[in-house]
């Protein structure tokens, strides 16, 4: 399967966005405006090995008008940054992912999945960095059933690359999760996890 799509979005400024001062954390911007986007996605999706492995992989381009920004104005007494939600002219926000599942046996699946995202100010002369947008992720997870003890296992990893804290360029070291999850049918439709 092939899909094109292009949309036109829009995200309107919340009113914690606009007025919210976030404990000392946030200027207020009554004067917020909406953003705008023009998106655009290309995906291919496919199975192969008797529809036991399936794959998908997609690029993404929005141009976005208007884009919400946290801008860092200062920083508190704790060292906490305080930030003035504005609008940037413009920013273009690019990527692709791709991901694979793979279920070899009735019980049991397996899968991945990578993204990537690149966020650009296009204003003219603006070197702010976008953030808490990680520039990848990685996600992997495995699950297991034994249907004849009604229970589940499922266990998942996640990655985190590099994201900017601030619009001064202060970053967050990549990090990974590990998670684990145990499900437990004790009656039709209820679930102990």
């Amino acid at each position: 399967n092939i899909t094109l799509s292009a949309s036109k979005r829009s995200r309107f400024a919340s009113q914690k966005e606009r007025y919210s001062s976030r404990f000392g954390g946030q200027v207020p911007n009554p004067d917020l405006k909406s953003e705008y986007s023009i998106a655009y996605d290309l995906t291919y999706t496919g199975k192969v090995l008797d529809n036991k492995v399936q794959y998908e992989v997609s690029g993404f381009i929005n141009d976005v008008t208007n884009a919400i920004y946290g801008l860092t104005v200062g920083v508190d007494g704790s060292g906490r940054s305080i930030k003035y939600n504005t609008n940037l002219g413009k920013a273009l926000y690019q990527g692709f992912e791709a991901g694979v599942g793979y279920a070899p046996v009735e019980y049991l699946s397996l899968g991945a999945n990578y993204s990537f995202i690149e966020m650009k100010d296009q204003t003219q002369n603006s070197n702010l960095k976008l953030t808490n947008v990680p520039k990848y992720k990685l996600v992997g997870f495995a699950t297991v059933s034994v249907p004849e003890i009604r229970t589940k296992r499922h266990l998942n990893t996640e990655t985190y690359g590099k994201r900017y804290l601030n619009s001064q360029g202060d970053e967050a070291p990549d990090f990974t999760l590990v998670n684990t999850k145990r499900n437990v049918t004790l009656y039709k439709g209820l679930e102990f996890n």
